[in-house]
């Protein structure tokens, strides 16, 4: 009887020699050559290196279509007019330079408003973006600025945020550091109230948003993720994957110094759907277990924390139900949710059909975030300037820093990278050993 389960000697050749391939175009990249690469589709945590083969890999894995932004934009019905304005900006710091748009409501002349950054997921843009959540009609109607930075193509392939690369992890590093920076400008510019910041993301976007919650919590009062992951759960491509399929990754702890109080965890909204097959939902779980480590879901208060859960569920008329879980600590105050929402794929709940990767049958999670935001500010908590995560790092200067990296910031990082590099062609070697190993014994199986 023929074995289903094993590959067959063919394709596990063709997997062998994939991997191979892989492991000389990283090589020939950390050596200074260009590896040639591919559009792909399908990769919407933005997991696949620019320089890298494993895009169509990855593309074919997932199997979804390619979302035109151009012929998502084609749809966008023509916005009435008013006195709002929808601005093209840039920023530059030591760490790179980014566009982003910015939307000024038509209420504004000079009051204090509450800002929100909104960090798009794969194969989008602002005008995307901005579209799809219908984020600029919420900010119109609660008088908000909100900003959207854009990811270049020449960052990543699919404008995805790179959220599991070490030096995007890091606080005056990266990516992080350039989003900081830009949320700094708004600020600038504008009269925002900087107790009223704020941050959300979908997919790629919301696993960078919880990476700027986390590096910089004395700026973000409040963040919004949908469909994302929790903080450190992935270091390469590789485990990021993993922490996509299961969402049982490890999460970094955050960093402790004797004599000091850690900050306080920045409050979460987190909208996730059931059906995800791209981000699995129980990754909502573990943004959750990060933010409220001692709270007992049957709504009891468990140990010193004095958290409260408390359950709810809903249905949106026509459309999806959904289950939200309600954190609250011991006087009653609520520093976190938990939006389930059933029979949502991997989208924008509420969200307009002008926009890529959005459901308009779940309960709209744009309104549901600024009310959220409304409820919280940056000096309702010490946000001692002293703490490890607001100090930058000694390599890194701060966000506003402008000018190129210093020869001692590009050496530090060329070698972290030959690092990385090393350990990924082993991992690569050692995978590419076992495939030749599996199609051999496999070949000289006797048949059954």
């Amino acid at each position: 009887m023929k074995n289903t389960n094993l590959f067959t000697s063919s394709q596990l050749a063709n997997e062998a020699s994939f991997m191979h391939r892989r492991a000389k175009a990283i090589a020939r990249f950390f050596r200074g050559g260009a590896a040639k690469a591919e559009p792909v589709v399908g990769d919407t945590l933005g997991l696949v290196d620019t320089h890298s083969e494993r895009a169509l890999h990855v593309g074919r894995l997932f199997k979804l279509a390619h979302i035109s932004t151009e012929r998502v934009k084609a749809k966008q019905k023509p916005a009435a007019k008013t006195n709002a304005q929808w601005l093209s900006k840039s920023f530059r710091n030591a760490d790179g330079q980014r566009d982003y748009r910015v939307y000024i409501p038509s209420t504004y002349h000079g009051q204090a408003l509450p800002l929100v950054i909104m960090l798009h997921g794969a194969n989008q843009d602002a005008e995307d973006f901005s579209a799809g959540t219908q984020m600029n009609s919420v900010a119109e109607a609660e008088q908000y600025i909100v900003a959207y930075p854009e990811q270049p193509i020449s960052a990543s392939l699919m404008k995805c945020w790179n959220w599991f690369k070490p030096l995007d992890q890091l606080r005056g590093s990266g990516e992080p550091s350039i989003i900081a920076g830009i949320t700094h400008e708004v600020i600038k510019t504008y009269n925002v109230d900087s107790d009223r910041v704020y941050i959300a993301g979908l997919s790629a976007g919301g696993a960078m948003a919880v990476v700027l919650a986390e590096t910089y919590p004395e700026l973000y009062a409040a963040a919004g993720i949908h469909s994302g992951l929790a903080y450190g759960v992935a270091d390469n491509p590789f485990s990021a994957l993993a922490a996509m399929t299961d969402g049982l990754r490890k999460t970094r702890e955050r960093p402790v110094v004797d004599g000091i109080t850690p900050l306080p965890p920045v409050p979460l909204i987190v909208f996730h759907g059931d059906k995800d097959r791209i981000v699995h939902p129980s990754n909502s779980d573990a943004l959750m277990t990060v933010n409220a480590p001692s709270a007992d879901r049957h709504g009891e208060a468990a140990d010193e924390a004095g958290w409260f859960v408390a359950t709810d569920s809903g249905q949106v008329r026509d459309g999806h139900s959904y289950t939200r879980t309600v954190f609250r600590d011991s006087t009653g105050k609520t520093l976190g949710e938990q939006w389930l929402v059933h029979e949502l794929g991997h989208a924008w709940s509420g969200g307009n059909s002008a926009g890529a990767y959005t459901d308009g049958r779940g309960p709209d999670a744009s309104r549901q975030m600024i009310r959220f935001f409304a409820a919280f500010k940056t000096s309702d908590t010490e946000r001692a300037a002293f703490h490890p995560l607001v100090g930058p790092l000694p390599h890194c200067g701060p966000p506003e820093l402008i000018g190129p990296p210093s020869a001692a910031r590009q050496q530090s990082r060329g070698l972290l990278y030959r690092s990385l590099a090393r350990q990924e062609i082993t991992k690569l070697s050692n995978a590419l050993v076992g495939y030749w190993r599996r199609a051999v014994l496999y070949a000289h199986k006797p048949a059954q």
